[in-house]
């Protein structure tokens, strides 16, 4: 009972916000009904859609729509998640401007839409999808890409999806993909405070990730989107080894949770990606099926930053290790010139920190990428224990230079630099010393790794906790003796009901 009051009080408080005040409100209760109020819709006109379920016997469109920033034009369930649309035909937002859609259930078969989505939104700016459930309709075994959200078109720009649950993907196709048309990518959405979850194995086949953005096409050649990706909670998504894939450059995956995940977040094609303040954390004890693998990072091209993550329990090899820095295929190169991923070149690993995991992998060729790793940096990094014979697999890995990182293989494993001559300055092989806390380990005041970090970073003002870094960076994700602890986002703080 508590519960429910607080949800309708803060319901209550979203209806009256300051830019509903004053503006044009009108409830519908039928598909006619909306339909009539989308083309009289001007801006600050708010549309509530009487609760109940709604069957699509023709695509709904909301087409030309046009508010202001102050005066959005609102399209909203009238009690939250109420609302619900079902059916065999999809929901099309086109060319419209400062447009909100709120507090919906999706739940349409997915035999309705391909690769343009369940729910489309092309060639629009400044709209935003907030506090919905996507929960489609559709069969494990089709072999078509059905997307449930796609955000695409050549004037498509600053769109914001937020406060949504998207759950149970069997098939193939995306619970978001952002796309455009041409040569060009919808420019600088935010992805914010989303649930994804429950995205179900496909066989490592591709179109399985939870999240696409981009093509490779574009990104190959130094295209951007600018996306950002943040404080978003995954969950069991499953589908492939890449749960997130960035296809094009200028990407940011910040101060987001990826629990019991398989596979890895992935910068595909492009340069410039930031991947910052993430936990990523696997806490299954038994695999839940075979081929079950749980990666951290793995980035191909230029100028990507790695910082200020917390890592523990992933078991994923290969191309699904807790860390991978790629080998890559000379420009070019490929099915219509299109490299098969470009060699990890200019990016900077630093301050992480990976705890009871698998063997990182500094360096990983095959046939196809046979290009090392170029000028990179791997410094101050703490990766310690293993159930892994050794912590770290460095191949062919001279590209990359090392300072200020702590090692610690315990039960006798090995650390990985055995074989090759590192100075104390590179690593140090020692205990750092971590204290359990709630599940995850932190620095304790007697940790070597305090003030030990051997470079300073312009970018590295602050720890995985957001709080200041001081003059004296400590080696790790972690600074010790900050007033806050971040913990792992739970599903009560993203999704619909969220505050």
């Amino acid at each position: 009972m508590r519960f429910f009051s607080l949800f309708v009080f803060s319901w209550i408080l979203f209806a009256l916000s300051p830019v509903s005040l004053g503006s044009e409100r009108v409830t519908v209760a039928s598909l006619d009904e909306l339909r009539a109020a989308i083309k009289t819709a001007k801006p600050g006109s708010i549309i509530e859609v009487a609760k109940g379920t709604y069957e699509l016997q023709r695509d709904l469109e909301l087409k030309r729509l046009v508010g202001t920033p102050k005066l959005p034009i609102t399209i909203r369930a009238g009690f939250l998640l109420q609302t619900r649309f079902i059916g065999r035909h999809v929901v099309k937002v086109r060319d419209s401007r400062h447009l909100v859609l709120e507090g919906f259930r999706f739940a349409m078969d997915e035999a309705a839409g391909g690769k343009n989505g369940l729910v489309s939104v092309r060639n629009c700016q400044d709209c935003r999808i907030t506090r919905c459930d996507f929960s489609m309709r559709g069969a494990e075994d089709s072999e078509k890409n059905h997307t449930w959200l796609t955000l695409y078109g050549g004037a498509s720009a600053h769109n914001q999806v937020d406060h949504n649950r998207f759950s149970g993907k069997r098939g193939r196709g995306y619970y978001l993909f952002i796309t455009g048309e041409g040569d060009y990518v919808s420019q600088g959405d935010l992805i914010r405070r989303n649930h994804f979850v429950d995205r179900t194995y496909g066989k490592d086949e591709n179109e399985f990730e939870a999240i696409r953005i981009g093509e490779s096409r574009i990104g190959n050649v130094g295209g951007k989107s600018h996306t950002t990706i943040r404080e978003n909670l995954f969950e069991r998504c499953q589908g492939e080894d890449e749960i997130v894939s960035f296809k094009v450059g200028g990407g940011k995956f910040l101060t987001n949770s990826v629990i019991d995940c398989h596979g890895s977040i992935v910068f595909r094609d492009g340069n410039d990606g930031v991947f910052a303040g993430n936990f990523v954390i696997k806490t299954y004890q038994e695999r839940p099926f075979a081929d079950f693998r749980a990666g951290g990072v793995r980035f191909y091209g230029s100028g990507h930053r790695v910082y200020n993550n917390y890592f523990q329990g992933l078991d994923g090899t290969s191309m699904k290790a807790p860390l991978a820095i790629m080998h890559g295929a000379p420009a070019g190169s490929g099915a219509q010139g299109v490299a098969d991923g470009l060699p990890a070149s200019d990016c900077q690993v630093v301050h992480n920190t990976w705890v009871r995991c698998a063997q990182l992998r500094l360096g990983h060729a095959s046939k196809k990428r046979p290009l090392p790793p170029e000028n990179c940096e791997f410094s101050g990094n703490i990766v310690c224990e293993t159930n892994d014979s050794q912590l770290l697999n460095l191949f062919e890995a001279d590209g990359i230079s090392f300072s200020g990182n702590i090692l610690y293989a315990n039960r006798s494993k090995e650390t990985g630099i055995e074989s090759r001559e590192f100075s104390e300055r590179e690593f140090r092989v020692v205990d750092p010393l971590l204290k359990q806390s709630e599940g995850l380990y932190r620095l304790s005041t007697e940790s070597p790794v305090v003030d030990a970090a051997q470079a300073k970073y312009e970018f590295l003002t602050h720890d995985i906790d957001q709080e200041a870094r001081d003059l004296k960076p400590d080696v790790g994700a972690d600074e010790l003796g900050t007033s806050s602890v971040r913990k792992p986002l739970t599903p009560s703080e993203v999704g619909p009901t969220a505050k």
